[in-house]
This record gives structure tokens, C-alpha cells and sequence, in this order.
């Protein structure tokens, strides 16, 4: 049994830690401030559309020092602190530990493998809505909960398929993903338009498919992340991130981004990585992002004046 390695236990690592832990694995999280307390003290709560299940003895860190390297990390932190959360675990990481980054995001994969020269770092990314609703609970309300991940230089590697199975073992629906440039760009233009529209707003995603004007807007935002996708060579379709959004109709309505959740409790927010990086690639390869550009400064000034 490989021991797990959840950095950042939102609603993320949360949720695909504390399925891995429910299933018995051998999974510490690392945590902070009351959420690492709740863990100590009363386990894991996770709710999901299938089902509540408590886990009342969990392994929570609040910083990790040494010993026996991990054999798999789950790296769930928010973008703005990958560098120090990288720093963090490097004492417990190895040659042989794999870090998987579960992020928004392109590149975070590159500032891991800097952070963690000897660590075998591979980029991945989940769909699914998810947050921490309260010290030591986890609400996971929509979305498909899948986790994907890859190599893209050696998309059959066998590490990664055997993650994939304990994965699938402990009831994660995980993919070790043969054309993870594709998956993640896929994701990355969904997400830009999915939290940018939201953030921009204030509002879940419901009333955006409904309103023809908002629509246009989020069809032209996604537009333009796929044009650089494009621009830099990696297969992308506006229809694919489209449908994916459809699927919200009805019963996800009320879904909402964990930008706008962020920027209304007041917290950082993710759009430098999501929609200011598109707006950085779309300059340096000649492409014109009006919307994205848009929704980036118009969350920026809202998170610097307090939402």
C-alpha cells in the first residue's frame, strides 16, 4: 500500500483524500489553524451527492519534517502558494515520490518540479464542486468528481497507472490520461469562463446560462482561451468546453466557483493564474482577450478593495 501525501485538505484534497481514507489507505493530511484542529479532534466529515461519511481517525499534519518520503502527493493548494507549499513538504519528498498537481491552472507542474528537483511531478487537474464548509468538513456538491492527471512525454508510464488503480480501488473516479496538454487546456478553457463569469457576476452558473447576454460573453471568453491553446500547438475545441458548461442546466444550477466564493469571504483569488494568464499568453502570441482581460481586472480590483 502506497502512503498519500494530501497538501491542501479543501475541497479538493478534501474530497479525494478523504475517499482514500474512508477506503482505509494509508493518507495524511497536511493542514492549518482550526481545519487542522477538526481533524485531530473529530476526524474527516465529508457530504457528497452519494452519501455522508465520517472518518474519525485521520492522520493531520501541521507541517511535515523528514523521515520516510511519500510515495504519492496530492498537491491541492491554491496557485498563489505553490512555492511555499512546495518548500514545505520537500522534506518529505524523495526520488521516487510522485507529486501529482490537482490545480487550475497551466504550468504549475514547472514550478513544482523547480521546487522539487528529485520528485517525479506530473500535471492533473479534477471537475467537480467541492469546499470546505467548516473545520473538518467537506461539502461536495456537483460536478463529475473525476481526477485526471498525466505524463506528456510518456503517456503510457506505468507509475501512473498503477496510482490509477488504487485510486479507482478507494472510489475515485481517476484517469492516468494518454493527451493530458489536451484534458488540461480543456479544463483550463472551461475554468477561465466557468469562474471569471461567475467571479464577475456574483452569481452561480445558473443564471448566466440564462441570461442570452451573460452567454455571449462566456461563449467569447472561452473563445479566446481556446485560440491560444491553438496558438501554442495543443488540440482544444470551443464545443467541448461548451457542453461540459450545458451540463450544469438544472439540478447544478446553483453551482458556484471557488473565485466567487474566495472574493465574497474576502480571500485571494486565483484570476493572476486564470484569466490574467490567459491574457499574458493570448499578448504573446498576437491573440486579443478582451473578456478575459476584462473579468481579470475587474476580480484583481475587487479582491485588492475587499470584494
Amino acid at each position: 500500500m502506497r502512503r498519500w501525501l494530501v497538501v491542501g485538505a479543501g475541497g479538493i484534497g478534501g474530497y479525494f483524500g478523504g475517499l482514500l481514507a474512508h477506503a482505509g489507505m494509508d493518507v495524511t493530511f497536511l493542514a492549518r489553524g482550526g481545519h487542522l484542529a477538526a481533524l485531530r479532534s473529530d476526524g474527516l466529515h465529508l457530504e457528497t451527492v452519494d452519501g455522508a461519511y465520517h472518518v474519525p481517525r485521520v492522520r493531520a499534519l501541521g507541517a511535515v519534517t523528514g523521515g520516510q518520503p511519500y510515495d504519492v502527493v496530492l498537491f491541492c493548494v491554491k496557485t498563489y502558494d505553490n512555492t511555499t507549499a512546495a518548500a514545505g513538504i520537500a522534506p518529505a519528498v524523495g526520488d521516487g515520490t510522485v507529486v501529482i498537481s490537482v490545480q487550475n491552472g497551466i504550468g504549475n507542474d514547472d514550478v513544482l518540479r523547480a521546487a522539487l528537483p528529485g520528485a517525479q511531478v506530473f500535471p492533473g487537474f479534477a471537475h467537480i464542486v467541492s469546499a470546505r464548509v467548516a473545520p473538518g468538513r467537506i461539502r461536495q456538491s456537483g460536478g463529475p468528481r473525476t481526477l485526471i492527471y498525466g505524463d506528456p512525454e510518456h503517456p503510457d508510464r506505468e507509475v501512473l497507472r498503477d496510482i490509477e488503480a488504487e485510486l479507482r480501488s478507494a472510489g475515485v473516479d481517476a484517469t492516468a490520461s494518454t493527451d493530458i496538454l489536451r484534458d488540461q487546456w480543456s479544463k483550463f478553457a472551461f475554468i477561465v469562463a466557468f469562474s471569471g463569469m461567475t467571479a464577475l457576476c456574483r452569481t452561480p452558473i445558473g443564471p448566466i446560462l440564462r441570461d442570452e447576454a451573460a452567454m455571449l460573453l462566456y461563449r467569447r471568453c472561452v473563445a479566446e482561451a481556446v485560440a491560444v491553446a491553438r496558438a501554442i500547438g495543443v488540440a482544444a475545441t470551443e464545443e467541448a468546453v461548451l457542453t461540459r458548461t450545458e451540463a450544469y442546466r438544472g439540478a447544478q444550477e446553483g453551482a458556484t466557483s471557488s473565485m466567487l466564493r474566495d472574493l465574497l469571504a474576502g480571500r485571494a483569488t486565483e484570476v493572476a493564474s486564470l484569466n490574467g494568464a490567459i491574457v499574458e499568453l493570448a499578448a504573446a502570441h498576437g491573440i486579443d482577450a478582451p473578456v478575459n482581460s476584462a473579468i481579470h481586472t475587474a476580480v484583481a480590483l475587487a479582491e485588492a478593495v475587499g470584494g
